[in-house]
């Protein structure tokens, strides 16, 4: 749980996540991951590792972003993974998403909150998302 702000956690998560992958480049660099989520700047790893689409790159960097919530905060790692460039936006999203899953609504900075009720698709995105959750949580 991210909430827990515990540095530990995060180097502890990521070994759980590597460990219940099949033997691919991904659970090797989420594992390796692991062991730098203490001592190691997203920025530090995205010049080390890369940051594009290809999911070698993308899947272990979100992962390491979320880990680095613990440590730095939900908005911080957004920021530093969004400030890495390379394929910033999909990077972004999937951190976001697996982030999300694991704090909940009521645990993300309002202000991101905020940010997207600015957006023209807003009204929409809220229709979607409260359809959704009449049809699976009724």
């Amino acid at each position: 749980d991210l909430i827990s702000n515990n540095r530990q956690a995060g180097e502890d998560w990521l070994i759980k996540i590597g460990n219940e992958l099949p033997d691919t480049l991904v659970r090797d660099r989420i594992i390796e991951y692991a062991g730098l989520v203490n001592e190691t700047s997203i920025q530090a790893i995205v010049n080390q590792y890369g940051n594009s689409g290809y999911v070698v790159e993308s899947v272990p960097l979100a992962l390491f972003g979320v880990a680095k919530s613990w440590e730095i905060g939900f908005e911080a790692s957004m920021n530093e993974i969004i400030q890495s460039g390379g394929d910033a936006d999909t990077n972004a999203s999937m951190m976001g998403q697996v982030a999300g899953s694991e704090l909940g609504i009521k645990k993300l900075p309002i202000s991101m909150l905020k940010q997207i009720e600015l957006l023209p698709e807003y009204v929409e995105i809220k229709s979607i998302i409260t359809d959704w959750k009449k049809i699976n949580w009724t």
